[in-house]
């Protein structure tokens, strides 16, 4: 397995993502979090979500490793808030990887794909108000009705003080050799969308997935489409990428 990860901090003044990655006998985790740009506390709960995660994995004995993920994230939520309450907020994804076995948490809309045979999958949902309204949630719809103008605002995020909505994997994901992996806040496909960095990750792999460059100069290419991109306002931007 190889892993890169790569930041850039757009046209904002200040980079509110964080990365941590942290690997031991079990495994390797990784987190990528974003912080709500609305928010004052916004870097801080990034830092301390991703932080966070980690470091409690790096101390983990040997619990399972998905009720691991949930219950931290619904710790850090709780966490986020009492330290920052309407001051803090961030999204979260976290991944787990063992061998060829993948698991998963997420809140809000960073993002976990596959890229398998020339195929970009996303594997995780964006927790904003268009979920809400796709998926036909009443409750959720009328608890967030002020926010039916703004289609991307997120309905669940760490620092609410009650998660409304995580996505969890129901068990491990077996992966295939020459699968690769990305873990991104949503800076990277906002810029280029699915559909520029599916051209990307195609330039790098083949449909059978052998490694035509390399995880490096792939994640490279990536970041370097977000940075010659002129004319507009351009978010901060992280990610992991991931050869299995």
């Amino acid at each position: 397995m190889e892993w890169v990860k790569r930041q850039f901090i757009g046209t904002r003044k200040t980079q509110q993502d964080s990365i941590e990655v942290g690997g031991t006998e079990k495994g390797l985790l990784i987190a990528v979090c974003d912080g709500m740009g609305s928010r004052e506390k916004a870097a801080e709960s990034s830092h301390y979500a991703a932080q966070t995660m980690v470091q409690g994995y790096l101390s983990l004995g040997p619990e399972d490793i998905s009720e691991y993920l949930s219950e931290a994230a619904e710790q850090i939520d709780s966490d986020i808030y009492d330290q920052f309450g309407g001051d803090g907020g961030t999204t979260g994804v976290f991944i787990h990887l063992t061998g060829r076995e993948l698991r998963w948490v997420s809140v809000g809309d960073s993002r976990l794909y596959i890229y398998r045979n020339n195929v970009l999958t996303p594997i995780t949902h964006d927790h904003n108000y268009k979920y809400v309204l796709d998926n036909d949630l009443d409750e959720a719809a009328n608890s967030f009705s002020a926010e039916k103008n703004q289609i991307e605002s997120l309905v669940s995020y760490l620092g609410m003080g009650g998660l409304y909505l995580l996505d969890v994997s129901a068990g491990p994901l077996t992966l295939c050799e020459n699968d690769v992996l990305l873990v991104t806040s949503d800076g990277l496909y906002k810029a280029i969308h699915d559909e520029g960095i599916h051209f990307v990750l195609s330039k790098h792999f083949a449909v059978n997935g052998v490694l035509c460059g390399n995880v490096s100069s792939a994640a490279d290419d990536l970041i370097n489409c977000v940075k010659v991109i002129d004319g507009r306002k351009v978010d901060n931007t992280s990610f992991v990428l991931i050869k299995i």
